[in-house]
């Protein structure tokens, strides 16, 4: 499957900055689910 690269650049950006999210608010809870991330890396 290819994609433009910029197009793919962009889409790592936004994944980058939603696992950030879910790392800071999880955080509070000292948790990190890993689950979590492998589910937003499979729907790239």
């Amino acid at each position: 499957m290819q994609s433009h690269p910029k197009i793919a650049k962009n889409g790592f950006l936004a994944l980058t900055r939603i696992i950030y999210v879910f790392y800071k608010k999880k955080l509070n809870r000292k948790v990190v689910d890993l689950k979590e991330i492998q589910l937003f890396s499979v729907n790239i």
